[in-house]
This record gives structure tokens, sequence and C-alpha cells, in this order.
């Protein structure tokens, strides 16, 4: 039979706090300085990154919300037959947008043929992670 080989002491007298898709934490720490300040640090990585993952989805699920309120409010607003100014400044806005937007990026040389929208996503991607990271490593 093989043992089970566990790095936390499971005693009668240790509490054990729950983590979100994750093995539980066994407090208080028994085992050496080091064992304690590496358990320290994989929970407490484990939770920033947990973190990290609920931001960036919350920040995808808005991002969907709002094209959707988009679509469908324009859908709606269409059905009517009078323009009010704010309705043809909304329209104006959004053929401005597409224009930029949808026109061929500068730089072929570099990402050949992409639209400033897609060049617009990738850079808000990397400066979600730019900045995550750095305040990761800040953090530690």
């Amino acid at each position: 039979m093989i043992e089970a080989r566990h790095i936390q002491d499971h005693t009668a007298n240790s509490t054990t706090k729950k983590y979100w898709a994750y093995p539980d934490r066994i407090l208080p720490c028994t085992k050496d300085a080091g064992t304690c300040a590496y358990l320290d640090s994989v929970y407490h990585s484990h939770e920033i990154s947990m973190l990290y993952t609920f931001i960036l989805w919350a920040v995808l699920g808005g991002v969907l919300m709002f094209m959707l309120s988009l679509r469908y409010g324009k859908s709606v607003s269409r059905s009517s037959d009078i323009k009010t100014p704010l309705r043809r400044g909304l329209d104006s806005i959004g053929s401005l947008g597409r224009r930029w937007m949808l026109s061929e990026s500068p730089g072929r040389g570099v990402l050949g043929r992409v639209t400033l929208l897609q060049v617009t996503v990738l850079s808000a991607l990397l400066g979600y992670l730019l900045i995550f990271s750095y305040v990761d490593l800040r953090a530690n």
C-alpha cells in the first residue's frame, strides 16, 4: 500500500481554512519555518490568482453586456421612425467607430493585415497583464 504523504499536519487541535478549488489549509502550521513560508506563499498566490481570474471574467462579462446592450438597443430604436438628436448622435458615433476601428492598422510588417480593433483588443489584454503582473510583483 502507498501511504498518503502530507506536508501539513492533520491533528485534532488544528483548524482548516477552506480555499475555493484548492486543498484546505491546516492552521496553525506546525512544520519548520521553511515549510510554513512555502505554504504561505502557495496559498497567497492561489488567492491572488483567483482574484485576478474573477476580475478578468467580470471585465469580459461587462464588455459582453455592453456590446449586447448596444446591439439590442440599436434594433429597438430603429423600429421607431422618429430620430431624436440623441439617436442621431449615437448613430454618428457608431459610424465613426466603425470607420476608425475597422480600418487596417499601420505597421503591416509587424502584425500583418489586422484591423485597428484587433490591435486595440491586444493592447488592452497586454495592459491588463502588465498591470496585474506589476501589482503581483509588488505584493511579494
